[in-house]
């Protein structure tokens, strides 16, 4: 990715994330008569989906969303699924910050030993 292509997407990503359409619109490289139609999703004047598509990677949205809206992408996916994705990464991430806690743990107790059996008089020197 070039200079000018990373600036680009970036002020894409501060354009979507403050809704400022402009910078958006800018980023993904739109003449005016496209850009009027880049947010509607279904009807006569729906934007094309390539552009639907470059909006989605640019944003990071899903594609789903992007082509089809925010019903449709409700309807194709019950909210116990989205429940049980949040959940099963929130159990991932409790089991990581476990196991990172315990190895740091682990470490500070080895360095103190370490440090005590350094001391003059300190652990095992008798």
């Amino acid at each position: 990715m070039t200079p000018d292509e990373s600036a680009r997407r970036m002020r894409a990503m501060q354009g979507w994330s403050l809704m400022n359409q402009g910078a958006f619109i800018e980023a993904l490289g739109l003449e005016e008569p496209s850009a009027r139609n880049l947010f509607r999703t279904s009807g006569a004047t729906r934007a094309s989906d390539d552009v639907l598509r470059r909006a989605a990677a640019i944003s990071g949205m899903p594609e789903r969303f992007a082509l089809d809206g925010l019903d449709a992408m409700k309807a194709a996916e019950p909210p116990s699924a989205h429940v049980e994705d949040v959940l099963s990464e929130l159990r991932a991430g409790m089991a990581h910050l476990l196991a990172t806690t315990a190895r740091h743990t682990r470490e500070l107790q080895e360095l103190r030993a370490v440090d005590r059996s350094a001391r003059p008089g300190g652990g095992g020197q008798r």
